[in-house]
Order: structure tokens, then C-alpha cells, then sequence
């Protein structure tokens, strides 16, 4: 029997806020059931604002919500009776992407401040703060600029420790200038503030040395330290950074990182993954354009070991001659910020090959400025070409492409290229793998290596890649191509060659 639709706990459609509560809780016997049921129940109500607490009696699998749901906000957790995990959902209505995050029912209060959070923002003007493509839920903003971290320093919960291990923007500032230690400063929460610092967020704007604890006071001066050692005494380096090796930065009282100011040392804080301020900048040469990059990822935690992973998965994806090209491109974007969480315990090539993806797919939305499509708008001859390629690889099995169907069809085709560098990067020490990977999908490959050679795109010279992934949603990028004086030329000639043979015709006709 299909469950009761009245009984979906909902925002009156007035919009004044209050909940119409129901302590009834629907029961499905699997996630396809669920996507049925919203299709069915929710898409056409009158309602704008949902919120849905369901069993399901299989293990938690995925649940497409295609087109669907569309100017209405809803909030759905799904508990799953088998594996004793909840899945947490949650779009607004200014947002076609619903966002998920699982989490295990043991860490029930984390589940529940996290719920209640988004529950009472459905109506509120919400969004979600990306991450090189990448939305999280616990990046979700309200209208204050407030995130779930802020939220826990502003009330002084204890549940902040947990939050602090899950991937956010620490130095994010909400609409009163405030990051979330200017937060937890304000409020003389002193043991947030250290943990924040020990998390690598930045000192406090109205930081004074007075009041500070005695453990902050020694994290400053480890970064005072730090930063002498980095101008004159590198013998010291190495022995700070053993004292203090979660810090990233070793930012000084003015907020300003050991590696920025050292004019002798950089490679040697380099060597020990001491990276730039997220903001800082500084000239790009050859020689610093990875310590650029390591310096723009938001690590899923303060792990060394997870940090020293995640330079391996770029330094491999750097021996590549097309991932060289895509972290040299990634580089030149001066407000570029990578999140990278590998907690799930990836080996170093199935991190670089999603990082290749990610990584790939920024740089053709930069270059063809289409949604990630490897072709321009206007070109419909090589968009009608990747069509038939993309029809042609939903034939044939192979894991990580197969991935890309499971989209919605609208998402395909700037989907499927970006799986390429991957499937190069995962296979690489797998030959036979890979070229029976390659045998598959030849005009795949065919048209990522056109695109590498600037056969469909034209030269990969890049002046500046300007605003782009800007967290304060300026969504206006700008890319300036340097081209080849040939082209210039080329074009040129054709122009002249087509009024020639206008000139022609119509002197002929006066003749």
C-alpha cells in the first residue's frame, strides 16, 4: 500500500516558517520506491517546502531525481533498517542539484544538528558554496552567511569538534566580515579558537595577545618561529615543523604564511609541506605552479599522512604530459580552491584519476565556456561529432564511464570526457586494462587527444583565468587565449581571400 501523502511534513505554502509537524514516519522497502513516491506525490502539490523522514528496508543505494521537484525546497533523511546508515537530501528552490550526505546512525547528534539546521533554512535564502565543481552539504550558507561550523561556535555546542573533521571553507566569512574564529574570538570561546588554528584557519582580525590562552599563544609563536627560520636559519625548519605538524602555514599575527615571506627557503618549506595562505599570491613561474595548487586545496582533514597523499596524487597526475597542462591552466586562476577529502582510504591513482577529472573538467567549462562540454556553443559540428561518440559509449560496459550514464542525459557528454584522463591515470601501470579500455572507445580518446594537441580548442597559451570557482558568486568569468600569430594571420588571409571573390563578381557583373 503507498503511504498517505498527508502525512509529509511540510511548510505551510504561506511561507511564514511554521511546520505542520507529523511523527509518522514513511516506510518503503527500497530507494526506487522513494524516487516513485516524490515523483508521484510532491511534484505536483501546492506546496513549495518539504520535509520527508523515511525507512527504507534495503541497504542505502543511489536515488536519481530527475528534472524534478523544481521551484520547491525539500529536506528528505532516509534511514536504512539494514546497514544502520541515514542518508541526509536536501535542494532548494533556487537549485536543480540535490545534495547528499551519509552518515552512520551511531552519531546521532551530529545527524540531528546537521537536520535541523537545513530544516529550519528551507524557505530562507540558502545556497550552497562550491568546490572546483564540487557541492557539499555542509557547505550549505544561509542568508547571513552563516554555515553549520559558524552555527555550533554561535552556540557554543560541542558538537563543533565533530564538525571541525568535515570539509569546510574555515576561513569563510559570512555577511558581517566574520569567519568562524572572529566568531568564536568574539564570544571568548577560547578552545575553539585553538582548534580552529590547529585546523589551519587564520588568526583573528581583533586578535590581541593579552587575552589569548597560552596555547594559542604558542601556536603564534611557532609561526613567528617558523617564519625566521624561513628567512636566514633553514637548519630550524624542519625541527619546528615536527613540533607542529598538523599546521600548513605557519601564519604569523598578520596572517601572513612562513613560505610567503622567504625569499632563500621556498623549496626546502616546500619539501616540508609548509603550502601559501588560501588567498595569498605570488608570481607564477615553472617552478612554483604545484606549490600554487597544494596551496589551493582544502584537505578533508589535518592528517599528515592524507596530506603527504594528496601531493603524491598531484605530483602524479603532474608526470602526465596532459595533467601538466591541466595544473599549469588551474594555476594561473587566482581565486582557484580545490577540495580533496580522501578519507575513504583511495590508493594514490584512484585519487589522481578524480582529481584528472575534476581538474579536466574546470578547464574545458574555462575553454569552451559551454557547462564543461568539450565544444563551443556555436560549433555544432563537433557537438553533433561528440553526440554520436557519447551514444556509442553508453553501449559498452566499463566502470568508471558506465558511472556517467546513471546522470541525468543533459550532464553526459560533459561528463564522459572528463572520465578519459581519469581511466589514464587510474590504468596507467595496467596496460592490457587500458588498452582493452581504449579498444572500447577509440573516438573517445580519439577526441580527448584533439582537444590536448588544440586541434577543436586552438592553443593552450593562457594569459589569466579570471574569477573563476569565485566563492563570493560572481559567476561572470572571463578567459583571455593567447593565440599564435599564425592564426592571426590565417584568418586575416581568409578574409581577404573572400572579399577578392567578392570584388570579383561584382566587377565582372559591371564589365
Amino acid at each position: 500500500m503507498s503511504p498517505n501523502p498527508s502525512v509529509i511534513v511540510s511548510y505551510n505554502n504561506n511561507n511564514n516558517n511554521n511546520l505542520s509537524e507529523s511523527s509518522n514516519t514513511l516506510n518503503f522497502k527500497n530507494a526506487s520506491e522513494v524516487s516513485t513516491f516524490i515523483s508521484k506525490n510532491l511534484q505536483e502539490s501546492d506546496l513549495n517546502f518539504f520535509y520527508l523522514d523515511i525507512k527504507i528496508d534495503e541497504k542505502l543505494e543511489k536515488i536519481k531525481f530527475e528534472n524534478i521537484l523544481n521551484d520547491k525546497s525539500i529536506l528528505i533523511v532516509i534511514q536504512s533498517e539494514e546497514d544502520k546508515r541515514s542518508a541526509i537530501l536536501w535542494k532548494n528552490s533556487e537549485s536543480c542539484d540535490i545534495l547528499c550526505v551519509k552518515v552512520d546512525d551511531k552519531d546521532d547528534e551530529e545527524k540531528n544538528y546537521l537536520i535541523q539546521f537545513l530544516r529550519t533554512r528551507l524557505s530562507s535564502d540558502v545556497k550552497v558554496l562550491k568546490f572546483n565543481n564540487c557541492a557539499h552539504l555542509y557547505n550549505v550558507v544561509d542568508a547571513n552567511g552563516f554555515n553549520l561550523l559558524m552555527e555550533s561556535i554561535q552556540d557554543g555546542n560541542k558538537i563543533f569538534s565533530k564538525l571541525l573533521t568535515h570539509p569546510f571553507d574555515i576561513n569563510q566569512k559570512n555577511k558581517n566580515g566574520q569567519s568562524s574564529v572572529d566568531i568564536a574570538w568574539a564570544n571568548q570561546d577560547y578552545g575553539f579558537v585553538y582548534e580552529l588554528l590547529m585546523a589551519n584557519s587564520k588568526f583573528p582580525e581583533k586578535f590581541n595577545r593579552k587575552e589569548a590562552s597560552q596555547e594559542i599563544i604558542n601556536l603564534l609563536l611557532a609561526g613567528e618561529e617558523m617564519h625566521e627560520a624561513a628567512k636566514t636559519r633553514s637548519f630550524k625548519i624542519p625541527l619546528i615543523r615536527s613540533q607542529f605538524p598538523n599546521l600548513l602555514h605557519f601564519y604569523n599575527s598578520k596572517n601572513i604564511s612562513a613560505i610567503f615571506v622567504s625569499a632563500s627557503n621556498k623549496k626546502l618549506l616546500s619539501f616540508q609541506n609548509i603550502l601559501y595562505g588560501p588567498e595569498e599570491k605570488f608570481k607564477f613561474d615553472e617552478e612554483n605552479y604545484l606549490w600554487k595548487i597544494y596551496s589551493r586545496v582544502f584537505f578533508g582533514s589535518n592528517n599528515r599522512d592524507e596530506i603527504v597523499k594528496i601531493k603524491q596524487a598531484f605530483e602524479k597526475l603532474n608526470s602526465t604530459e596532459f595533467g601538466k597542462k591541466f595544473l599549469e591552466f588551474a594555476s594561473k586562476n587566482e581565486k582557484l580552491k580545490i577540495h580533496v577529502d580522501c578519507r575513504n582510504n583511495q590508493d594514490i591513482s584512484n585519487l589522481a584519476g578524480q582529481i584528472a577529472c575534476q581538474v579536466c573538467h574546470f578547464a574545458l567549462d574555462k575553454i569552451f565556456n559551454y557547462d564543461g562540454n568539450p565544444f563551443r556553443f556555436n560549433d555544432h559540428f563537433n557537438k553533433s561529432k561528440f553526440s554520436v561518440i557519447t551514444e556509442k559509449c553508453a553501449k559498452f560496459d566499463c566502470d568508471i564511464i558506465s558511472e556517467v550514464f546513471e546522470l541525468p542525459n543533459d550532464q553526459w557528454m560533459s561528463e564522459v570526457i572528463t572520465a578519459v584522463p581519469q581511466i589514464l591515470i587510474e590504468f596507467e601501470n595496467e596496460e592490457v586494462r587500458l588498452q582493452e579500455i581504449k579498444s572500447k572507445f577509440p573516438d573517445l580518446f580519439d577526441y580527448f587527444d584533439k582537444i590536448m594537441n588544440g586541434k577543436i580548442c586552438g592553443n593552450w597559451k593562457v594569459n589569466f583565468v579570471d574569477n573563476s570557482l569565485n566563492l563570493d558568486d560572481k559567476m561572470q568569468e572571463e578567459l583571455k587565449l593567447v593565440y599564435d600569430l599564425k592564426m592571426f594571420w590565417s584568418i586575416l588571409a581568409f578574409l581577404v581571400l573572400i572579399l577578392s571573390i567578392i570584388w570579383g563578381i561584382f566587377y565582372g557583373k559591371n564589365e
